[in-house]
């Protein structure tokens, strides 16, 4: 007979294994929720089948051994009394009880199993989305791709065409050396040109001016020239104008009529200002050449000649310049070209018509003398009818504009009037030197007539009076002595004359030396 002991022990290991299938369940069911793949859950599902057989199993044992339990009950009922029968349907209820959560347990594992079920279906559905998208991202890897290898063959060509061009660049760069060089030895070489081209002019100007006191040496009489004595003047020069004032220096170099110590100092006593200070660096015996010379290594023009040819290509009117001041600029620009050898002087005419007619600020003169320049007029003819063009064209502003032109070639057209009055003073002293060399040859032949005469006078005044006679000794042997002395033009002070200069006492005698020689 089974005893209540008996009985309880089997209760307590089936409770044991109830808790431990449990665990189980509770355990895979952890599991499973961690887990996404739809072999897991298909695991789950088979497990929970297992379970539930497996206590379903369990339960008809149960049962089983409670009908055995009652039959044994009934059996030994007298023997274990009605307590026992107490006991015993509470371990039946119990049983009963668990067996119900089971069942519970085994529909939440149901509901589980529909939310797995969906969530598969969620994830078969998102995985097809993935397989699409990942076709989608190979089809753009695949695009990207292929762009990168064009981009990589365009790189590769670029670089190429860079190296190209990193080769011809210092091909320019080599090049360019060159042609800094042989720039280097044509300023060289046109440096050098400059300077025998100024000894030339200076050889030329020695010449000429050899040439033009031989002419004055055989045009007047065979006997000595009398060279003017008298210090000449030069406009004053204070640094501004060189060209005007040097062109006067030149002009009075070459008449002939002064010596060269007269010329020289004309041009000391003409610097004024800051300009005397030259003198210093200035030896006192240097000739008037040599100070021209040095004059203009410090105040000529320093630009080359194709900087000048590019001024006068490049020049333009201004608005306020007059057509006769724009005219007179071009010219300057044009003849200090010719000077630095850089325009041939035969081409005077066509390119000062082209570039006075070409840089016109004024269309409408432009037009109105179209017709003069494209025919074979003159450059002075297309001036010409610029200015009466230009004075129709403002008549109401006629005066005010000739006021403002004549201020703005007022200097140049002093110079050019002091020119010919430099010449014309020249002219007449010229004339009046032949006229003193005849009066001088007629006093001289008269003195010489008087000269017998007045030896014999003394004689015959010795022989009459004492020794100590005194008076009337050689009176009448120049009867033109005073007058000629208050006469002549040579012996006059004048306030050229009197300016205060440097090295006038150590040059006044070496200067009538020279005079004398000549």
């Amino acid at each position: 007979m089974v005893t209540r002991t008996d009985s309880l022990r089997y209760l307590d290991e089936h409770m044991r294994k109830l808790d431990v299938t449990l665990r189980e369940l509770k355990y895979e069911d952890r599991k499973r929720e961690d887990k996404t793949y739809v072999s897991s859950a298909d695991h789950i599902h088979t497990r929970i089948r297992d379970n539930s057989s497996i206590v379903a199993d369990r339960n008809s044992g149960i049962e089983e051994r409670l009908s055995n339990r009652v039959v044994d009950t009934r059996l030994s009922r007298n023997e274990t009394g009605s307590a026992h029968k107490y006991e015993l349907k509470e371990d039946i209820r119990r049983v009963h009880d668990e067996y119900a959560e089971i069942r519970s347990q085994s529909e939440k594992y149901e509901i589980k199993n529909c939310q797995l079920m969906k969530s598969r279906e969620d994830e078969e559905r998102s995985h097809r989305m993935m397989l699409e998208q990942r076709l989608v991202l190979e089809n753009e890897f695949e695009r990207k791709r292929q762009a990168e290898k064009e981009l990589l063959r365009n790189i590769e060509q670029l670089e190429l065409q860079e190296r190209a061009l990193l080769q011809q660049r210092s091909r320019n760069e080599l090049l360019d050396r060159e042609i800094a060089v042989r720039r280097m030895k044509d300023d060289d070489m046109n440096r050098r040109l400059e300077v025998l081209k100024q000894k030339e002019c200076v050889l030329k100007d020695k010449v000429q001016q050899k040439n033009d006191n031989y002419m004055i040496r055989e045009v007047t009489t065979n006997d000595q020239i009398k060279l003017s004595t008298r210090i000449p003047t030069l406009p004053s020069f204070d640094g501004k104008n060189f060209e005007e004032w040097k062109l006067e220096a030149v002009c009075m170099m070459r008449t002939g009529l002064y010596s060269d110590y007269a010329v020289s100092q004309a041009i000391r006593n003409s610097l004024k200002g800051d300009t005397r200070r030259i003198l210093l660096t200035i030896k006192p015996s240097e000739s008037a050449e040599e100070l021209s010379a040095k004059m203009t290594e410090t105040f000529g023009e320093v630009k080359s000649g194709e900087r000048i040819v590019q001024d006068f290509y490049s020049a333009k009117q201004n608005e306020t310049e007059s057509c006769s001041a724009w005219g007179i600029g071009l010219e300057a620009l044009f003849q200090q070209a010719v000077n630095k050898g850089e325009i041939e002087e035969r081409k005077r005419d066509n390119k000062l018509k082209e570039r006075f007619w070409r840089g016109l600020n004024s269309e409408q003169l432009k037009s109105a003398t179209r017709v003069s320049y494209e025919s074979n007029d003159s450059f002075e003819k297309l001036k010409r009818k610029t200015r009466l063009e230009e004075d129709e064209n403002n008549p109401v502003n006629a005066t005010g504009n000739t006021l403002v032109n004549q201020q703005s070639t007022d200097d140049r057209l002093k110079v050019l009037d002091e020119m010919l009055e430099r010449l014309k003073t020249i002219e007449a002293e010229m004339s009046n030197m032949k006229k003193r060399n005849l009066e001088g040859k007629r006093g001289y032949e008269s003195y010489e007539a008087t000269k017998s005469s007045d030896q014999d006078r003394r004689q015959n005044r010795h022989t009459n009076r004492g020794r100590y006679y005194r008076g009337g000794y050689r009176r009448g042997a120049y009867p033109n002595r005073e007058q000629n002395r208050y006469n002549n033009p040579e012996n006059e002070s004048t306030a050229e004359n009197k300016q205060s200069h440097l090295n006038e006492k150590a040059l006044s005698r070496q200067g009538t030396m020279e005079a004398k020689q000549k």
